[in-house]
């Protein structure tokens, strides 16, 4: 393979780090741990390290191995700090502090994010995921007939897609039209129809092409 037949060329690191995210979705993770302190070793000079490590962090957040989802973004946040990958990289670890039950922290994160970050493009896409596991947790507690706990996760998220609607950059159209249509239907699964009629009607009007605004209108209706 590529690393074998050329160990010191550029593209060596990424295949490394593709070895791992194979481990990483078979299961393996002990091996995974043994590819992560090649990288750590090996290729600590090479200048997309941070970069390998957010997408790192991704496969273990998908894997639900939070613990080290964590240690992999905060490698790229420790690392370079300023960067696109270190944003993405905060909202990762916001996610992680959701499943944890850390609540107070994940709106920390939010916080952090919009103050740091304001100036970044996909800020809002960031912020929106951080909503969005909260929008999966509610979902998760509801099936589990925990309905009061459900109907605090509702409020998180619309806690956090209002900061998206509100104060982050207005310059992704896809991800404000979800901030809005997502967030009628969180406050129709909290029973205030006034304010999901508002948001539907919001959605139908600014983006009418959008993939969802046909349910809005027929949810409107």
């Amino acid at each position: 393979g590529l690393l074998a037949r050329y160990p010191d060329s550029e593209q060596a690191m990424w295949a490394q780090r593709g070895i791992v995210n194979i481990d990483i979705k078979t299961g393996d993770y002990a091996a995974a741990e043994a590819g992560v302190q090649t990288l750590l070793t090996k290729y600590a000079e090479h200048p997309d390290l941070p970069k390998a490590f957010y997408w790192l962090g991704n496969d273990y957040l998908d894997a639900r191995q939070n613990d080290q989802a964590a240690e992999c973004y905060q490698y790229t946040i420790d690392n370079r700090p300023d960067s696109n990958e270190a944003m993405l990289s905060w909202s990762g670890i916001g996610r992680v502090h959701i499943r944890r039950g850390e609540d107070e922290a994940a709106n920390n994160v939010v916080d952090k994010m919009i103050a740091d970050f304001n100036d970044q493009p996909e800020l809002a896409a960031a912020v929106f995921q951080i909503g969005e596991e909260y929008y999966n947790r509610a979902y998760g507690e509801l099936n589990q007939g925990r309905q009061l706990d459900s109907e605090e996760s509702f409020r998180e998220t619309l806690r956090v897609w209002e900061r998206v609607i509100s104060e982050t950059p207005d310059v992704n159209s896809t991800t404000m039209a979800h901030a809005h249509y997502f967030s009628a239907l969180c406050y129709r699964k909290l029973e205030d129809q006034g304010k999901a009629i508002e948001y539907f009607q919001e959605t139908v009007a600014r983006w009418p092409e959008y993939q969802f605004s046909w349910n809005a209108q027929f949810l409107i209706a």
